[in-house]
């Protein structure tokens, strides 16, 4: 997945909670639907085709989850300051939301056709939404 000023920025310097990680996840959807998403990222073609062996591309996949972990978790932390989610589920949040985004890339570099990246998307966007405090 193309880690992108625009999509990164997106969860990061946003100033709504929820709604800024949804708009996150439709940035990575056009990412993941289009040329670029299906051709894959350094990252994703790296740990793909060498494995985990070498320390540069652990290091280099290390870092790329970081910059989208950090995209995830600041519009989450501003929820949870707006009383919008549960503070003590952030991180679990945090967490959940990297577990769709990460094989989200590999299904597209694995050449799935749209309609089922659209269903794993809207399944995430779905669960995000739940989030909210009633």
């Amino acid at each position: 997945m193309p880690i992108r000023d625009g999509w990164a920025a997106e969860g990061t310097d946003g100033e709504n909670g929820i709604d800024d990680l949804l708009a996150l996840v439709g940035l990575v959807g056009v990412e993941l639907l289009g040329d670029d998403g299906r051709r894959g990222c350094l990252a994703v073609n790296s740990t793909g085709e060498l494995g985990f062996g070498g320390a540069r591309v652990v290091e280099m996949a290390q870092r790329c989850r970081d910059i989208i972990r950090s995209a995830v978790r600041k519009p989450l932390e501003r929820s949870a300051d707006r009383g919008e989610i549960d503070e003590g589920c952030v991180e679990v949040y945090v967490d959940t939301t990297m577990s769709y985004l990460m094989p989200a890339a590999r299904v597209a570099r694995g050449g799935a056709p749209p309609q089922e990246l659209e269903r794993h998307l809207g399944s995430m966007r779905r669960l995000i939404v739940s989030w909210r405090a009633a």
